[in-house]
């Protein structure tokens, strides 16, 4: 589907987990460090009412993130 953020995406692991990918637009961008700093911080949240961040993926404008 498409987000305010960029395009989502299923996808299965090898693990045989389903996911959602998102992919983030351009206009989302921001400097790296900021990126993965608040990925890592994300990722620690634990509550019924937000969806977990399994992990995200950072190259050149490429942001990607595994829900």
């Amino acid at each position: 589907g498409d987000g305010s953020f960029g395009m989502v995406y299923k996808a299965h692991l090898s693990t045989g987990v389903d996911v959602a990918v998102k992919k983030l637009s351009p206009d989302a961008f921001q400097g790296f460090r900021e990126f993965a700093a608040e990925m890592e911080t994300l990722s620690k949240l634990s509550h019924r009412n937000i969806v977990k961040i399994f992990g995200y993926w950072a190259s050149g404008p490429e942001r990607l993130l595994v829900y």
